[in-house]
């Protein structure tokens, strides 16, 4: 048999031995078979270390690191370093992927190697209905606005090193977000493959979960700082586009219709109120 492409998975772990074993078993099922799968458990207090040795004992293909707590960031760099494979599929401990990813994601990046990203449809899944997500193309633009590209996309570890990795200024999240940027930036050349093929947990410790709208701020500051030729480039074409618009005789004229209805709404408002 031929030698196949190695991907390594990498999955960090930090207390969801709940969870962890379902993640594990659904790198198992890959129909695709060359694969390591390095799993890093960044100073969990649970049992999740027991669950993941059972799974190294079932198959050599399963690595395991252990580090005292430092953060999503510094385990996916760490364990990404000590890889083998020429591509790397990031994959938190409580999330799935279906079988045949490995499989589609390869051939597509063994086919093209102008071919920087792959991706995929979602569905999110756990302490909710399980919702399907449509993500859009992904181009600078639109991902400058949001993060529209799952966390758990394959890219090869030629560009990870090119980058640089996982930013330390995004330890407290969205640093996929910044790293799919950052791939864009340069040049990378994306592909879609439209199928769901990664499930998304939602339960009240993620990650995500617990980024409320002050951090998230916060934190999509930081990327505008890590980015900041690329927002000005980028949202100067945006700001020309509106200028363009707003000096339109039709934007005016809608303009104008919008005051007057404004203006009689919150007139009347004010008679209603004080009649009632």
């Amino acid at each position: 048999m031929p030698n196949k492409s190695l991907i390594s998975v990498i999955v960090s772990c930090y207390n969801q031995s709940e969870f962890i074993a379902e993640t594990l078993d659904s790198v198992l099922c890959q129909t695709y078979d060359s694969w390591e799968c390095i799993i890093i458990n960044d100073g969990s207090t649970d049992n999740s270390e027991d669950i993941i040795l059972s799974f190294c004992e079932r198959d050599s293909r399963f690595k395991y690191i252990y580090q005292k707590n430092q953060g999503i960031v510094a385990a996916r760099n760490n364990a990404i370093k000590q890889c083998h494979g020429i591509y790397i599929l990031p994959l938190d401990g409580d999330d799935k992927i279906l079988e045949d990813y490995l499989d589609l994601a390869v051939k597509v990046l063994d086919e093209n190697n102008t071919i920087e990203l792959v991706y995929c449809d979602v569905i999110q899944f756990g302490n909710t209905q399980d919702t399907f997500f449509y993500l859009p193309e992904l181009n600078l633009r639109n991902i400058l606005q949001r993060g529209c590209c799952v966390s758990s996309s394959v890219y090869r570890k030629s560009t990870f090193n090119i980058i640089g990795g996982y930013k330390s200024e995004m330890k407290n999240g969205l640093e996929d977000w910044e790293f799919f940027i950052s791939i864009l930036e340069r040049g990378g050349k994306v592909f879609k493959l439209n199928r769901v093929l990664f499930k998304y947990r939602i339960n009240e410790n993620s990650r995500n979960s617990k980024i409320n709208e002050e951090k998230r701020k916060i934190l999509r500051g930081e990327v505008v700082k890590l980015h900041p030729l690329l927002y000005y480039e980028q949202y100067s074409d945006l700001l020309n586009e509106y200028n363009s618009l707003t000096n339109s005789r039709i934007y005016k004229i809608a303009l104008f219709f919008k005051k007057t209805y404004i203006f009689f709404y919150s007139l009347f408002s004010h008679f209603h109120f004080r009649a009632s």
